[in-house]
């Protein structure tokens, strides 16, 4: 939208102020058309030059002197400083070299630290400690440490657990009808009977275990006399001197052994037997002594039983043989 004439001076041709009717600035009219000479300058703050001829005003109409001009300097901008460009990064090689030195220098304090903590002081008097200085480690050869012996236990060993498992192929020792052939070990059949105690002691150490099991396999290779001819197993052994006691366990052919198999407290009262005759096959005979009970077990069969209240301690078992030659494969105890 236009503005009307009449609200601006027509001289100086500022804006009308409410009220008056003639221009408070000039003294010029509202309504007329300002048609002064319209002067652009170019560097306000640079004045003509005085030799310059001098131009004659022109002044509208109803005005003899000029308007009021602007007499100050106007100020002169600075011009903004264009941004600096980025910095170029520094290169790699120069990272890496100063990541490595700081390392190297962490290094060196930590090796500083543990140095000074594990330099050794002494005591110069109560409350007080002087340093020693830092010696270069001597390396000083490690001495070997012997190994202690291992304490035996004292309690009992669980049922199943071997206690014993000679190496028939090795054992030596007994009377001289037993006999080391190419590994085995062998019975000529001219010892005696196990009235006294087993011929051929095993080199088992039971201790104070009175609950045990021996298993021995055996076989009867031939018959040297028929009528006495006997073997067995005895446990519990306690020698003494009244003579040998304990419990036999045999087998043998009539009348020895009760005609089969028996349990016998050797210088004791009791006996017991059941019905076995061996061959000359391989057999696998088992004594378990167990408190007062002794069982005597030939192929997993229970063949004869003996309750007696006689022997209950007897660290000593052993083999005997009369009147067979035989051999024996294995011979080993087992905790009840």
């Amino acid at each position: 939208m236009a503005k009307s004439a009449d609200q601006f001076c027509g001289n100086c041709g500022n804006p009308r102020v409410v009220g008056q009717s003639v221009c408070p600035t000039c003294g010029g009219s509202y309504g007329e058309i300002y048609t002064g000479p319209m002067q652009i300058i170019q560097n306000p703050t640079s004045l003509p030059p005085t030799n310059a001829p001098e131009v004659a005003p022109t002044f509208p109409v109803g005005r003899t002197t000029p308007p009021p001009q602007y007499s100050g300097v106007m100020p002169t901008i600075q011009p903004t400083a264009a941004p600096s460009a980025p910095g170029k990064p520094p290169p790699l090689r120069k990272i890496i070299i100063a990541q490595g030195a700081a390392i190297i220098l962490l290094l060196v304090v930590l090796i500083a630290v543990l140095l000074a903590r594990s330099s050794p002081t002494t005591s110069s008097g109560p409350g007080t400690a002087t340093s020693i200085a830092h010696v270069s480690p001597t390396l000083v050869p490690t001495a070997t440490a012997t190994p202690a012996p291992t304490a035996t236990a004292t309690s009992q060993p669980k049922p199943g657990d071997v206690l014993c498992n000679v190496n028939v192929g090795a054992w030596t020792g007994g009377s001289g009808d037993w006999k080391l052939l190419n590994g085995r070990l062998l019975n000529d059949g001219t010892g005696g009977g196990g009235d006294n105690g087993p011929t051929k002691v095993a080199p088992c150490q039971l201790g104070n275990i009175s609950n045990y099991a021996v298993v021995v396999k055996m076989q009867i290779m031939q018959v040297v006399n028929g009528y006495t001819g006997n073997f067995g197993i005895s446990v519990r052994g306690n020698p003494s001197s009244n003579g040998w006691q304990g419990y036999a366990a045999c087998v043998g052919f009539y009348p020895t052994c009760n005609g089969g198999a028996s349990l016998t407290a050797i210088r004791g009262n009791t006996s017991a037997s059941g019905a076995f005759t061996p061959g000359t096959a391989v057999h696998t005979y088992r004594v378990e002594a167990k408190d007062n009970v002794i069982n005597f077990i030939i192929d997993s069969g229970l063949v004869v039983t003996l309750t007696d209240n006689e022997f209950f301690t007897g660290s000593q078992v052993g083999i005997w043989c009369e009147g067979l030659q035989m051999e024996v494969f294995s011979f080993q105890v087992f905790a009840l």
